[in-house]
């Protein structure tokens, strides 16, 4: 296994800016589902079908495992941030290239970590909707941008680090 550099990426403001969003979209992902929990009916739906149907129920005190996961991931993804010399990068990584491409790969965690909050409060919000009966199913809009909010920044960032090499 090749010997990278480790170094500690200080973040800018706009970094800094992007994990407080996020700590807070977090905060209020846990809010918003407590408050959910008091309006939902004793049975809701925990799994949807490819057309966004209903096809699965529990008990209303399964809304707390999409917070419970993605706040995981929020302090996994963390964690991984003080540590950029783990993550597998599209060139070798040398001295010289080193702070950029770890700064590059940073970065990416801290939107990934936005992105993970905003979609598990869609799917919350779709999935409460469809609990009250206010909705028949997901939408067709869910699905799209779910894998908008997730893959357009993996495709931004992977451009950064090929045009960062």
């Amino acid at each position: 296994m090749e010997q990278r550099p480790l170094l500690k990426i200080q973040p800018k403001p706009t970094d800094k800016a992007l994990e407080i969003v996020a700590f807070a979209a977090l905060v209020a992902l846990w809010l918003f589902v407590c408050y959910l929990y008091t309006k939902m009916p004793q049975t809701v739906p925990t799994h949807f079908n490819g057309a966004g149907k209903a096809d699965g129920f529990g008990d209303k005190e399964s809304t707390f495992i999409a917070p419970a996961i993605v706040t995981v991931l929020f302090i996994g993804l963390t964690f991984l941030q003080r540590k950029p010399h783990w993550y597998n990068y599209l060139s070798e990584i040398t001295s010289e290239n080193a702070e950029k491409q770890y700064t590059i790969g940073v970065k990416m965690l801290r939107v990934l970590k936005l992105a993970l909050v905003i979609v598990f409060g869609l799917i919350e919000f779709s999935s409460y909707k469809v609990a009250t009966g206010d909705a028949e199913a997901l939408g067709k809009w869910l699905l799209p941008m779910v894998f908008g909010l997730v893959f357009i920044p993996i495709f931004y960032f992977l451009i950064q680090f090929s045009k960062n090499q």
